[in-house]
């Protein structure tokens, strides 16, 4: 029994032929596309929302600095007989800077752990992630809230620097040091003049003042949900 063979050279030919005529179309058609006002009207506005975006990082480029606008990808978690969590971590390109996780309370929003995952790169993390906390309060309907976290190691001075402001020294033995060395244990002080001290572009080293509870200033939560109104982070 003879069965036609399908694949000969005529049949090759022709379906080469049928689908270099198909690509031909395709092409045609997405260059049509690409030349009509309303493509350009769509890519247009999608660039003006990347303008207007506040998810903004600042590059580090040897001794200088510029502004980028980043992505987030946002994992929410409600644990049983546990406060929600939410996670937004931060993409430069395919990059991931870092990450910022919001406990979320009833009466605002507690700053679990803010993540610069590559600090000779990227700057602003810790004011992204005050952006966040407070649009996280916005996005859940609250209208008076809290911003609250704990300042660790050396981040205190940025902490300070992006609007937080913190408690008392817990640690009796950590206070009564703070008193001896800087003839106070305010540590809003204590940081300010550590600050002043510190020469441009120097590191901040307040680790000895231990694990201090802080806040964000309602002045600062104010002037954040302005900047909201004109550069969100969360849509």
């Amino acid at each position: 029994m003879y069965i036609k063979n399908f694949y000969t050279p005529k049949y090759t030919k022709d379906y080469k032929l049928l689908e270099q005529n198909y690509h031909t179309r395709r092409q045609a058609e997405l260059e049509k596309t690409f030349q009509t006002p309303e493509y350009w009207q769509i890519l247009n506005r999608a660039e003006e929302a990347k303008k207007n975006s506040g998810c903004i990082l600042t590059l580090k480029d040897g001794n200088t600095q510029k502004e980028i606008h980043v992505k987030l990808k946002a994992e929410r978690i409600i644990p049983e007989g546990l406060n929600p969590s939410t996670t937004y971590e931060i993409y430069d390109g395919l990059t991931k800077a870092g990450y910022v996780t919001l406990e979320e309370f009833p009466d605002g929003a507690y700053i679990a752990k803010v993540e610069n995952m590559k600090q000779e790169l990227y700057g602003g993390v810790d004011k992204l992630a005050m952006k966040l906390a407070v649009a996280n309060c916005e996005k859940r309907g609250l209208k008076h809230f809290n911003i609250t976290g704990d300042a660790i190691n050396n981040s205190h001075a940025i902490h300070y620097l992006s609007g937080m402001r913190f408690g008392e020294i817990n640690n009796k033995y950590i206070a009564e040091r703070a008193k001896a060395l800087y003839g106070t244990n305010d540590v809003n002080k204590i940081v300010k003049s550590i600050i002043a001290e510190t020469p441009k572009n120097g590191r901040y080293y307040t680790a000895h003042l231990g694990c201090v509870n802080m806040h964000l200033m309602k002045t600062a939560i104010k002037n954040i949900m302005e900047y909201l109104k004109k550069h969100p982070v969360l849509v």
